[in-house]
């Protein structure tokens, strides 16, 4: 069964432009005719199709490639900036270790020790008599105690 052709329609356009030849009020006459597409199919050509897909697959590769260059890229600044800042930390690190070897040198000081301890702690120099030594008896076996004895001797007075 056939499909009915569908009527022309008529309409009047104005002329846009206002000087031409034509009186004033004369227009141009247009016929429409509906086309009906949707029993069209397209036929799918291969080479197209072939064609298409390597197209789309060296987009993809430059795609990716450029991707992975980024990435890379922004890697590679991201670990330069880790970098500078454990170089700073570093620094700051050793010259904080650099100022408690100062400080540490300067309590080891045996003078200043010496000074604390009479001022603060009441310590006076040890006299003849007030060390004893203790001196092994026995010889060390491996994984034994040793034993100590204490031998006091007494100042010679004169």
């Amino acid at each position: 069964m056939a499909a009915a052709p569908m009527p022309r329609r008529m309409y009047h356009r104005p002329s846009q432009r206002s000087t031409s030849r034509r009186p004033a009020g004369a227009g141009e006459i247009y016929y429409v005719k509906s086309i009906d597409n949707s029993r069209v199919v397209r036929v799918a050509d291969p080479q197209e199709r072939r064609e298409l897909m390597i197209w789309l697959l060296v987009g993809a590769l430059f795609f990716g490639l450029g991707l992975a260059y980024t990435l890379e890229r922004f890697a590679l600044i991201q670990n330069g900036y880790t970098v500078a800042e454990l170089k700073s930390k570093r620094d700051a690190l050793t010259e904080a270790n650099s100022k408690l070897q100062l400080e540490e040198a300067r309590l080891q000081r045996p003078d200043r020790i010496d000074a604390y301890a009479r001022q603060n702690l009441g310590l006076q120099p040890t006299t003849e008599g007030q060390v004893v030594r203790l001196e092994p008896v026995l010889p060390a076996v491996d994984g034994e105690a040793v034993v100590a004895a204490a031998r006091f001797r007494m100042p010679t007075t004169r």
